[in-house]
């Protein structure tokens, strides 16, 4: 009931903040190209006056008060519209984050691979990624997520033209080792 309350510019740009995950910055969202900068103060100021959002306490930076407020931003979402939007997000991270994607790479495959069905290109950076976050969750013993982004990777790949594998430089047969060895 009280988005309801939001007019239609609100509800987009928090749809946006929705996907992006429960917690998100301004500057993350300017930098997707798909919000109108001069509007997102009285867009943030309307979420902020009926709670549906509030400041973490860093600058910029805010939280869904409620995970079901969340949900129900992303519920009013197409499956099409909200790959577009994991695609926006995804390109604009990988680009604020220049050399530092590496540490973010479970961020970026979780993008590119929501992304992937709708957006060919991003098919390799979904597999490279989900691969990189498979092997430092591994690396930090995070065992169940490992198999996770390995068990993705290797979902995207069978489904992947050989342009996108090459491209992505992850070898299957590696894969399937990395995966056996998380999995016990």
């Amino acid at each position: 009931r009280s988005l309801a309350r939001l007019d239609a510019s609100a509800i987009e740009t928090l749809q946006l903040a929705a996907v992006t995950g429960r917690e998100f910055r301004l500057e993350a969202l300017v930098a997707t190209g798909a919000v109108d900068e001069p509007d997102l103060s009285n867009q943030i100021d309307q979420a902020l006056t009926i709670a549906v959002i509030e400041p973490t306490g860093v600058p910029g930076q805010y939280r869904f008060r409620h995970a079901k407020m969340q949900e129900a931003l992303l519920d009013g979402l197409s499956t099409g519209r909200r790959a577009s939007l994991h695609g926006l997000i995804a390109v604009a991270a990988e680009r604020r984050w220049g050399a530092r994607t590496a540490d973010r790479a479970s961020r970026l495959a979780l993008h590119f691979g929501e992304s992937a069905s709708l957006h060919p290109e991003h098919v390799p950076k979904a597999i490279y990624y989900s691969f990189l976050a498979g092997t430092q969750a591994e690396a930090a013993a995070g065992w169940s997520e490992a198999v996770r982004h390995y068990a993705r990777c290797r979902e995207l790949l069978a489904d992947a033209p050989e342009a996108a594998v090459r491209e992505a430089g992850v070898d299957e047969a590696d894969l399937h080792i990395l995966l056996g060895r998380a999995a016990k």
